[in-house]
């Protein structure tokens, strides 16, 4: 078996994490308004339900196709141009599998697309993804 550099992702997002001199949460909520900013969004919504700690983010603006959210899951995978793309390197997401037991992402895209993908930290070195069925959360 070939030497390979391996990435502790818990430990890199730690680092990511402690890059700011905010909180957590308050990097995350900074991060998904920058998101929607870039989205070229007007409205912005969010829904706390503290029984289910569950936290929505909803906006209006333009989402992204099912190749674009597929990418959204990479780190590093692209160069964030300032004006462009989703908020930090869109480390908001990222960030929430710190805290989070899973991150659901759900776009409509052009054309009427929907597309939705459940997200979690299941070890130090792996943050498995999967496509899920659109809810319809996001109007």
């Amino acid at each position: 078996m070939p030497n390979e550099t391996r990435v502790n992702l818990k430990h890199l997002l730690e680092d990511i994490r402690d890059s700011y001199a905010s909180s957590l949460e308050e990097i995350i909520l900074t991060e998904l308004i920058a998101n929607a900013l870039d989205s070229k969004a007007v409205n912005i919504r969010f829904k706390v339900d503290i029984v289910n700690n569950v936290l929505q983010c909803a906006d209006d603006g333009q989402g992204m196709k099912r190749a674009r959210l597929r990418e959204y899951h990479n780190i590093a995978s692209t160069t964030k141009q300032r004006g462009l793309g989703i908020g930090f390197a869109g480390v908001g997401a990222k960030l929430s599998l710190l805290l989070a037991q899973k991150v659901v992402t759900e776009s409509k895209g052009g054309h009427g697309s929907r597309c939705a993908t459940e997200w979690r930290l299941s070890s130090p070195y792996r943050a498995p993804w999967k496509f899920t069925p659109f809810s319809g959360a996001v109007q």
